[in-house]
């Protein structure tokens, strides 16, 4: 199976969508992927690079979609949470802004870079705020839909993005109302899984499976 990079997918789709709406906005707080490099040379006036500058991100952020703009702000994921909590708390969930933040580096994935780059509690504390919706990829045809999705909420949302090639699940389609979807059928034993563990976890099932067991996911 060709895999792609989940975080060209991801931009891709932004990039589809803002070439037709201007409306898209995109920060980033100096971050970097090939996808979004397009996006940033073809629509300047859609995309902020606010550097080192998480809380400053939000706050811009959060201007942008009080003017009407659906924005999207990109940076680590412990930084992107944790280190602008407060901001996000009051400038973005108590107005319910169409703000949509992007968490790279999900768990260990940064984790060459010591403690500060660890993504493991944001999932946690972007729960605890009023008026988000979460959503963690598994899947480069989820990465697409998120993107549709987040946008159509019109309302705080926290995508964790990982990086590197995903596989395409396309055949089974995603329910974000429901927040699950099932890719193997449900049985005695089931497995539950999200991001990047979830193709680890269908193969365990398969492998089982060919032992005469029989394990949904």
């Amino acid at each position: 199976m060709n895999e792609e990079d989940i975080r060209d997918v991801f931009f891709d789709r932004i990039y589809e969508i803002g070439s037709k709406n201007s409306n898209i906005m995109v920060i980033s707080a100096d971050m970097d992927a090939f996808s979004l490099r397009k996006f940033a040379e073809d629509f300047p006036q859609q995309y902020l690079n606010v550097g080192v500058s998480e809380q400053n991100m939000i706050n811009i952020a959060a201007g942008l979609a009080l003017s009407g703009k659906t924005v999207f702000c990109y940076s680590i994921a412990s930084f992107a949470t944790l280190r602008c909590y407060e901001q996000i708390k009051v400038n973005l969930c108590s107005m319910n802004l169409p703000v949509i933040i992007i968490g790279a580096g999900a768990g260990f994935s940064f984790g060459y870079d010591g403690p500060t780059h660890h993504g493991i509690q944001d999932i946690s504390s972007m729960r605890l705020l009023p008026e988000m919706s979460i959503v963690e990829l598994s899947s480069n045809d989820v990465a697409k839909k998120a993107v549709d999705y987040a946008i159509e909420a019109n309302a705080p949302c926290y995508i964790k993005l990982d990086k590197g090639p995903f596989p395409d699940w396309s055949d089974v389609e995603p329910n974000f109302s429901k927040g699950y979807r099932l890719l193997r059928p449900l049985s005695d034993i089931n497995l539950v899984s999200n991001g990047y563990m979830t193709r680890e976890v269908l193969k365990v099932a398969d492998d089982l499976n060919k032992s005469g067991y029989s394990l949904g996911v």
